[in-house]
């Protein structure tokens, strides 16, 4: 599988946060650090493949993770909401990541939840205003 570059420097983008976040302090990640595993450029569409996974895998436990906040799927829940203490855009940025996650590992594990909560928030206007928000709605460009 060929990626292009913007794909290969979100991923690793995405490694390194993995090693700055509490979350991900526990997930394996294997990036071949070694200068040993460079010796031998033959093996290095295995070893990049290797690390690409290794990545990929990583990423999978860590949109794991950030869906466990979202009970919006649920029966009685509110759609595309997260529940409080958390406040309504930020289920949206959280949508907005977990897009960037199907873009980038092919993963579509979450794409119908993400959906079906990004279109629950669609305002008449089809904008991300909707009405049952406008008391927590507020915009911070001076």
């Amino acid at each position: 599988m060929i990626y292009s570059r913007s794909k290969l420097r979100w991923l690793g983008i995405v490694a390194t946060l993995f090693g700055t976040t509490q979350v991900a302090a526990g997930i394996q990640l294997d990036l071949g650090s070694t200068p040993q595993a460079l010796d031998n450029l033959n093996d290095w569409p295995l070893t990049f493949t290797k690390r690409l996974e290794s990545i990929k895998d990583a990423a999978s436990t860590v949109a794991h993770g950030v869906m466990s906040y979202y009970n919006g799927n649920e029966t009685g829940m509110s759609v595309g909401l997260l529940p409080d203490p958390y406040y309504w855009w930020l289920a949206g940025a959280m949508f907005d990541q977990m897009i960037h996650y199907w873009y980038y590992t092919g993963d579509t594990t979450y794409n119908s939840v993400v959906t079906q909560g990004m279109l629950a928030q669609k305002a008449e206007g089809n904008d991300f205003m909707p009405i049952n928000q406008t008391k927590t709605e507020v915009t911070s460009d001076g």
